[in-house]
C-alpha cells in the first residue's frame, strides 16, 4: 500500500514538473515572440483563465473538505453528496462567468492590463487597428 502511494506520489510530482517547465517554456516563447503588448496580455489571459477559474472553483481547499466527508459517508449517501457536489459547482461555475461577465472591464484591468476591455466586449474586433499593425513584422501594412 504504502510503495503504491509512493510511486503514485512521485509520478504526479513528476507530472507538476513537467508542466511547470512547459509553462516557463510557454512564457519565454510568447515574450519572445510578442513582447509586452496588448497581444501578449490578451494571450496570456485566454491561456490562463481556464486554470484561474478551475484554481478557484476545485483547488485544494475543495478536495480537502471532500475527501473526509465522502470516506465518512455511508456508500448510499456518497451518489447524493456527488450529486450535490456537481450540482453546486455547475452553480458556483455559471455564477462566476456571469459575474466576470458584468464586470468584464474590472476583470480584464485586472488580468491583463495593457488590454483594452472595449476591444474585448466588440470582439470579433478584437485589437484597434494600431495594435494590429504592431504585430506586423517591420515593412509589412495590415
Amino acid at each position: 500500500m504504502s510503495r503504491s502511494l509512493l510511486s503514485a506520489s512521485v509520478f504526479i510530482s513528476f507530472a507538476l514538473l513537467l508542466s511547470r517547465l512547459s509553462g516557463l517554456i510557454r512564457e519565454q516563447v510568447l515574450g519572445a515572440q510578442l513582447g509586452l503588448s496588448a497581444q501578449s496580455d490578451a494571450v496570456l489571459l485566454i491561456l490562463t483563465l481556464p486554470d484561474f477559474l478551475t484554481g478557484l472553483l476545485l483547488s485544494g481547499g475543495l478536495g480537502a473538505a471532500l475527501v473526509p466527508a465522502l470516506s465518512k459517508a455511508a456508500p448510499a449517501d456518497r451518489v447524493t453528496l456527488l450529486r450535490r457536489i456537481g450540482i453546486w459547482t455547475l452553480v458556483g461555475s455559471v455564477g462566476l462567468a456571469a459575474l466576470i461577465f458584468m464586470s468584464m472591464p474590472v476583470f480584464v484591468g485586472l488580468r491583463a492590463p495593457r488590454l483594452d476591455s472595449d476591444a474585448v466586449r466588440n470582439f470579433p474586433i478584437g485589437f484597434s487597428r494600431r495594435d494590429s499593425q504592431s504585430m506586423c513584422p517591420p515593412g509589412d501594412s495590415a
